[in-house]
């Protein structure tokens, strides 16, 4: 009996030892959390404040990319009213009639001398304006109206038109006499150049140089250059 509760003896002392070293493990683990906890706690406030950071340096980029953004508005503006301003210099020049072939109206002037060789054959002036158009990649379409008789012969330029099809009233003269181009060519009796307008054919900006066309005195027709102002700036 003895050497059995000394036995029992030794095995409580034992569990005793080993739920001392469990509550010691834990006073541990309890340390470790609680030293874990102010580790999260410490990151997260760095968090925070590297949050604020980023979000204070967000807003700083955002001021300077608006302020970019006002800028390139600012220069864009005044790109386009220095483009106005070159395009109108460019018109006035084109208003004075020179013997050079950067002269619009001397162009127009020329071209119709070819065409008045060529009167009472269509077919021929077809050809003329399909072989003429080819030569100068600003213009639109070009086209010789007889007034009287309400005949037209008219080509487009494909590299700027593209597969538009051209309207069958345009095709066919329709309201030519009534167009600004014809009235002021006729009534002045030389080369004309219109104001700007949108073009039917490809609804860009564009103007007109007619020449007047007579034979013994007499009018015979009207030749218009349609002149794309985007192609003809890049000359």
């Amino acid at each position: 009996a003895t050497d059995e509760g000394s036995k029992e003896a030794s095995r409580v002392l034992e569990r005793a030892r080993a739920a001392a070293s469990a509550i010691e493990d834990l006073r541990d683990a309890s340390a470790d959390t609680a030293r874990v906890a102010r580790e999260i706690s410490l990151a997260t406030q760095q968090q925070n404040a590297a949050s604020d950071e980023v979000v204070l340096t967000l807003k700083e980029v955002s001021h300077v990319v608006q302020r970019m953004a006002d800028g390139l508005k600012q220069f864009s503006e005044t790109a386009d009213r220095l483009n106005k301003l070159g395009l109108i210099i460019q018109m006035l020049a084109q208003s004075f009639h020179l013997d050079s072939q950067h002269s619009l109206k001397h162009l127009a002037e020329t071209w119709a001398v070819e065409v008045r060789r060529r009167l009472g054959n269509w077919e021929a002036i077809d050809r003329l304006l399909n072989d003429l158009v080819q030569r100068q990649p600003y213009v639109e379409c070009l086209y010789f109206f007889d007034g009287k008789g309400g005949q037209v012969a008219l080509t487009v330029n494909r590299s700027i038109v593209g597969d538009r099809e051209i309207p069958p009233a345009v095709r066919a003269g329709e309201g030519f006499t009534e167009r600004p181009w014809y009235k002021a060519a006729v009534a002045e009796k030389h080369t004309i150049l219109t104001p700007l307008f949108d073009s039917l054919l490809t609804e860009q900006p564009i103007f007109t140089a007619a020449s007047p066309i007579y034979e013994k005195g007499d009018l015979v027709g009207v030749l218009g250059l349609d002149v794309n102002v985007d192609h003809w700036t890049k000359i």
